[in-house]
């Protein structure tokens, strides 16, 4: 299975995140100017205001981002997909 993983587009994207703490979370925006965030592996919206294409909870990390200021984030299936493969540490609590 692991193979099939490693094929999968997603893949590269979200091997940045392995070991990490990722916990369940709302989205908020954190700027005035900065409304949404997308999933680190597939690109999926996350937006706390009404959008029919947006998810409103997913996985944030809880540790030092990676790729600027912000926080990263990745969607509920994207996390079931490859929560084994790259070791994602769940704290037991929800922001």
């Amino acid at each position: 299975m692991v193979g099939d993983l490693k094929q999968d587009s997603r893949y590269d994207w979200l091997s940045d995140l392995r070991g990490i703490k990722l916990v369940w979370a709302k989205y908020v925006q954190p700027r005035e100017d900065w409304d949404h965030d997308h999933c680190l592996g597939c690109g999926q919206k996350l937006m706390d205001s009404e959008c029919e294409d947006a998810q409103k909870l997913g996985w944030m990390t809880i540790a030092v981002p990676l790729y600027g200021d912000d926080t990263e984030w990745v969607c509920d299936d994207c996390h079931e997909t490859f929560k084994s493969e790259f070791v994602w540490l769940e704290p037991k609590c929800e922001l």
